[in-house]
Order: C-alpha cells, then structure tokens, then sequence
C-alpha cells in the first residue's frame, strides 16, 4: 500500500491471468487436470513397457533354455549314431573277409557297404541340425541384450516426456502470473489499482 518502504526486486503486484470458464473452472485448473491425465497415461505406459520388456526376457530365457536341451539331446543323438556307425563299418570289414573266402556274396558285401553309407550319412544330418541349433542358440543369446537395451530406450523416452511434461507445467504456472518488483529500493506512491481490480 502507498507508503510502504520497499527493497531493490521486493515483489510490488502480482497480476494473475486465469480466466473462469462457465463451469467455474479456470483454464489453470484445466490444464493442470490435462497434464495430470497425461503423466497418469505416461505411468501405465511405463508399467507396460516394464511388463513386456520382462515377458520377452523372459520367453527368449524359455527358448534359450530349451535350444540348449535340444542340443544336448542331438549330443546323445549323435555318439549313438556314431556308435552304429563303427558298427556296421566293423560288420562290413568282416563281410569283406567273408566274402573273399566266398561265404558271402556279392550282394551281401553291396548291402554290408550301404548300411555303412546310411550310417554316414545319419551321423552327418545329425550334425548339421546340430549346427543349425547352434546358430539358433548363438542368435537367440545375441538378442538377450538387445531385449534389455530396447526396453531401456523405451522407458528413457517416457521419462523425457514426463520431464518435458513437468517442465510444461511449471512454465504454464509461471504464464497465469506476472510479478512487478521494485526497481530499486524505496516508498510507495500513487498505486493506480485495488486488490481484485480488472
């Protein structure tokens, strides 16, 4: 009021810009509701995010787990193969022997010799679906941290929108009000307007 002493940047008048609305809401409140909505969506979002990050982490463990028990499997898969294998190779080693002493014929030493070619060619399509899970495996491992960076990223966005968000706010507070400080130290005069005055 006229009179008072006042300080070098003493805050003088504080002139407010809200409007009301017909419902009696001023458009302050309705933006501060809008924002709050909007940072509301920004945490569910975020919680999804978390949630689907944790279900394909978890799911790519799932295959990982499971490619490493087919491999082992093909492991077993193979050593019996290869058993078979040295098997018929040692039968056809004796049908040979056999058949120079004229016990077996032709046709027999022919069929003794085939199933060692079946028994190769088992062990080596074994071995190359070995190598074929290998790959897999070596990709779905490859992809583990990708998963975590991906679901990083996407969180890191939603945090610069909510920052972006409160900084909105802040600046949209800062807009409905002007202060008038005093220049320099000193005594009130002549005030032109009263408290609540348009």
């Amino acid at each position: 009021k006229e009179g008072d002493e006042v300080e070098a940047g003493q805050p003088l008048i504080r002139l407010s810009f809200e409007r009301g609305t017909a419902s009696g809401v001023t458009s302050g409140e309705l933006v501060q509701r809008e924002i709050s909505e909007r940072q509301l969506v920004l945490e569910r979002e975020q919680q999804q995010i978390k949630l689907l990050g944790q279900q394909q982490a978890d799911a790519l463990r799932r295959k990982i787990a499971d490619l490493e028990r087919e491999l082992a499997q093909f492991e077993v898969e193979i050593r019996a193969q290869q058993s078979r294998l040295a098997s018929s190779r040692n039968e056809f080693q004796r049908a040979e022997e056999l058949y120079k002493e004229k016990v077996y014929s032709e046709s027999k030493l022919i069929e003794f010799r085939n199933n060692v070619l079946d028994q190769q060619v088992k062990v080596e399509t074994l071995k190359r679906q070995r190598a074929g899970v290998e790959r897999e495996l070596s990709a779905a491992r490859a992809e583990e941290p990708s998963i975590a960076l991906k679901t990083q990223t996407a969180l890191e966005q939603i945090r610069r929108q909510a920052s972006e968000l409160q900084q909105g706010s802040v600046q949209e507070e800062a807009k409905r009000e002007n202060v008038i400080r005093a220049p320099v130290a000193g005594v009130l005069t002549n005030i032109a307007a009263a408290r609540g005055e348009t």
